[in-house]
């Protein structure tokens, strides 16, 4: 009888012991399985920023070789170092003969040098380009006369019904180019006085120091014109700053985000030493100087995150970036356009 008794009382289940020993090992077992999870998150997520740069890399390279390889397109006029490059603008969106870089014609490309900080890092710098419009000429189809005198243009160019009152445009012979504002209704010829404001853009002058049409020049022909400026901003929104790069095209009010999660903008100016079309030195704009007629590329750096305001709460690495380099060649700079 005694022996029963004992048997039944081994039979009844688990000692406390052997039921904390499962406990560990469950314990042990789900930790195991927790941290093969978060690694595998980690690597979906470290995946996903990689994917985010670059497709961002991808688009800023495309939307820059695009942007830039045009630049100094004006037309007939050359944009070569043998040649006359000196562009009449007379476009301002301030009033005065010094306009922002968005509207400062006079150069095919305008630049702004960051300089550094304090701690010798490299601050942001801007950049603008100025183009003509391919697909959109109107031949003149007669004489200024004058400096001051209208541009006369051909009324049955299938272009011409696309020019209207504020559109900015170049006219061009191979020997000048003048850049202005239309400042009335077009009726078979382009007004261009100083005494009419739209949108904020004027001509400070009315002359363009050359009488396009006229028969000692060779024909001439008119050509909307486009420009971007292109820079790094910051945003602060909830509590959370973010930059981007942005751009302002010829029109626009604001700025517009073309890619976020841009922290540096770097550029430098390819210069031809040697007239044989290939850049022979990189420097910056602060060093461009007398040598902007010799500029035939430009090298840009951009340093790109992927802006992820709640990365740090998912755990990810906030610090990962990746540096984005690509050489544009401006192809409008080796002979005559």
């Amino acid at each position: 009888m005694r022996e029963a008794m004992i048997n039944r009382r081994y039979n009844q289940g688990l000692t406390l012991v052997e039921l904390m020993i499962a406990i560990v090992l469950s314990l042990i077992l789900m930790a195991g399985a927790t941290s093969i999870f978060m690694a595998s998150k980690q690597t979906f997520n470290l995946e996903e920023d990689v994917s985010r740069v670059q497709e961002n890399m991808r688009y800023v390279a495309n939307r820059f070789s695009n942007d830039l390889a045009g630049s100094g397109f004006y037309g007939c006029f050359p944009s070569n170092r043998s040649s006359n490059t000196t562009v009449t603008n007379t476009v301002t969106d301030n009033g005065t003969t010094s306009p922002t870089l968005l509207y400062d014609f006079s150069q095919v490309i305008s630049g702004v040098e960051g300089g550094v900080d304090a701690g010798g890092v490299d601050l942001p710098d801007q950049v603008a380009v100025h183009f003509a419009l391919a697909g959109t000429e109107v031949p003149l189809n007669g004489t200024m006369g004058t400096q001051v005198g209208d541009v006369p243009v051909d009324a049955n160019a299938p272009n011409y019904a696309d020019l209207s009152r504020g559109d900015i445009v170049s006219v061009s012979d191979c020997n000048a180019v003048a850049v202005f504002l239309i400042t009335a209704v077009p009726a078979g010829s382009l007004n261009h006085d100083a005494s009419t404001t739209i949108d904020g853009v004027s001509n400070f002058a009315t002359g363009i120091e050359h009488v396009f049409g006229h028969i000692d020049f060779s024909s001439a022909s008119v050509y909307k014109m486009d420009a971007v400026h292109y820079e790094l901003r910051t945003e602060t929104a909830g509590g959370l700053t973010t930059s981007g790069l942005y751009a302002t095209r010829l029109g626009q009010a604001n700025p517009r985000l073309l890619i976020a999660g841009v922290e540096n903008f770097q550029v430098t100016y390819g210069i031809d030493l040697n007239a044989d079309g290939t850049a022979d030195r990189y420097v910056d704009w602060d060093a461009v100087g007398v040598a902007i007629n010799d500029v035939t590329s430009l090298h840009v750096t951009l340093t790109i995150n992927p802006c992820d305001p709640v990365a740090q709460a998912q755990g990810r690495d906030v610090n990962y970036t990746r540096d984005l380099e690509f050489t544009v060649k401006l192809r409008n700079r080796d002979g005559d356009i």
